[in-house]
């Protein structure tokens, strides 16, 4: 509501005035006199009429970060949540059949390894926002009773930090899991019984399933098949040859 120049003739004094300017923390004026002006309210970086205009500023600007660290958290979580999607439909396009059994279920324990670790991520990083947004509430109330300025320049800070931590820590989380992904599928690639009948060879097998290594386990008569790279054909065998025989 004003005041008489003698109670505003401190905010007019140059010293005070080069002190704002020369501050490398934003400078809120809040005097408190909404019809007289003074030195120290043309030097600050922003003037409010009064104390609670001055935080309601602030928090405004506050409440704009943790908006913005929220859109971030939420990216960096769907983003998690694609890729080990994308992983587990990759996997199961890998499964075969039952030659292929051990193999699926190694696969099946990293899976759940990854499991295990995407929970311990995502558990960490809700334990993280808490603890910002713990820090962040402690912050504002802080904030409306002391310097204005000055704790909104270290809180901004503090959330730029945390936010670049939290998307370096997702990008190498990541990285590290599409490595270990793309390793076992090249493992599971030289395991596979199908990469050697592409090269023209041919499993054959029994009437009753079982597969024939020795040409002497066959009768003449006896109706086998052999699987190829694809498809099999059945046939019956005409004559048995045991090359080892002098």
């Amino acid at each position: 509501g004003g005041g008489s120049i003698e109670d505003l003739a401190g905010f007019n004094d140059e010293l005070l005035a080069r002190a704002i300017v020369a501050s490398q923390i934003p400078i809120v004026s809040a005097i408190g006199h909404e019809t007289d002006f003074t030195i120290a309210d043309f030097a600050a970086d922003l003037r409010a009429p009064t104390p609670s205009a001055a935080a309601e500023l602030v928090t405004a600007a506050q409440h704009r970060i943790e908006e913005h660290l929220a859109e971030l958290t939420h990216r960096v979580q769907r983003g998690c949540r694609y890729q080990l999607m994308r992983a587990r439909e990759h996997y199961n396009r890998l499964s075969a059949d039952a030659v292929l059994a051990r193999v699926e279920d190694g696969l099946g324990r990293r899976m759940q390894r990854i499991d295990d670790q995407r929970y311990r991520l995502q558990t960490a990083m809700e334990r993280m926002l808490r603890t910002h947004f713990r820090t962040a509430t402690h912050l504002r109330d802080r904030i409306l009773r002391q310097d204005v300025s000055q704790q909104l320049a270290q809180f901004h800070a503090r959330l730029n930090r945390t936010a670049t931590r939290l998307v370096q820590a997702q990008q190498t989380h990541l990285q590290r899991r599409r490595t270990r992904l793309l390793a076992a599928d090249a493992r599971l690639q030289s395991l596979s019984p199908l990469a050697v009948l592409g090269r023209g060879y041919a499993l054959v097998y029994s009437a009753d399933g079982r597969l024939l290594s020795d040409a002497t386990a066959a009768t003449r008569g006896d109706i086998i098949t052999a699987r190829l790279a694809k498809g099999s054909l059945s046939a019956t065998v005409d004559a048995v040859s045991d090359d080892n025989k002098k």
